[in-house]
């Protein structure tokens, strides 16, 4: 057998070898599931008595990651809850109680919708507290998952939306640079009842409805005519106007329509 022969079936050799026996993620390939993250990628955590789910994940700026949505702590009543795991998918000790929180808002059952960061390290919770109308709902955490009573007295504000709403519901939230927070979702108007509309509501960091945004601190507006609409994400721009997004339908049409809508700092709509 010739040298360069030898040569070549020793240097495959060692390439299956290195194959074989490389760790695991320097033969992932992009997309693959990371085996550094709780069991071959996965993470299962049961929040609660029963059954348990989360709507919304958020990373903080040390790789710890939340996750937010309900719990049930009966048969038939669910709250609101979140966990907090560290970068390599285990429950944070440090956080809560061995790595959860779990309380309720509102008079029936509770659900988060979403969660965001604020600059102090604070964790806004928003969703829905059925059995209370025309409201949204927020908790606010401390880092370590204490209820933050700097926010509403107590850590958790159940905001008005206007006497012309009811069975409003907050899908996402954003902070604002100066730290007021600014959350939308959907309301009916009680006038007109089939009509839902994009509801915004801003308030400030102590959790009080922000007087010098829309109509004391709360807009809502249809977007389509005739319509059921309502807003699902918020976003900021550079210059502090608002751009909210959502699901439109028209009365007279069968499908709904994604649709987008902007408003100024101050809530008007942007005519822009």
């Amino acid at each position: 057998m010739n040298f360069t022969l030898m040569l070549g079936r020793l240097l495959a050799a060692v390439a299956l070898f290195l194959a074989l026996f490389a760790p695991q993620d320097a033969r992932a390939a992009p997309g693959d599931l990371d085996t550094s993250f709780g069991i071959f990628g996965k993470v299962t955590a049961l929040i609660g008595s029963i059954n348990s789910s989360a709507n919304a994940a958020i990373l903080q700026p040390d790789g710890k990651i939340i996750a937010a949505g309900r719990c049930s702590v009966s048969a038939s009543i669910y709250v609101y809850c979140v966990a907090r795991f560290t970068a390599s998918g285990a429950l944070d000790s440090t956080f809560g109680n061995g790595g959860s929180v779990i309380t309720s808002i509102g008079n029936g059952n509770n659900e988060v919708q979403t969660v965001a960061l604020q600059k102090d390290g604070g964790i806004l919770l928003a969703g829905d507290c059925v059995g209370t109308e025309g409201v949204f709902c927020l908790v606010r955490l401390t880092n370590t998952g204490a209820l933050d009573a700097t926010f509403g007295g107590t850590g958790k504000v159940v905001a008005t939306v206007g006497p012309s709403a009811t069975n409003a519901f907050v899908a996402s939230v954003v902070v604002q640079p100066d730290g007021k927070i600014v959350a939308v979702g959907g309301c009916y108007n009680k006038v007109q009842t089939s009509v839902r509309q994009f509801c915004l509501a801003r308030l400030t960091d102590s959790g009080v409805l922000d007087n010098t945004f829309g109509t004391a601190g709360v807009e809502t507006a249809s977007v389509a005519t005739f319509s059921n609409d309502y807003a699902t994400s918020v976003a900021l721009q550079p210059d502090g106007k608002i751009v909210a997004a959502g699901s439109c339908k028209n009365s007279a049409s069968p499908a709904a329509n994604p649709c987008v809508a902007r408003f100024t700092a101050a809530g008007a709509l942007d005519a822009t």
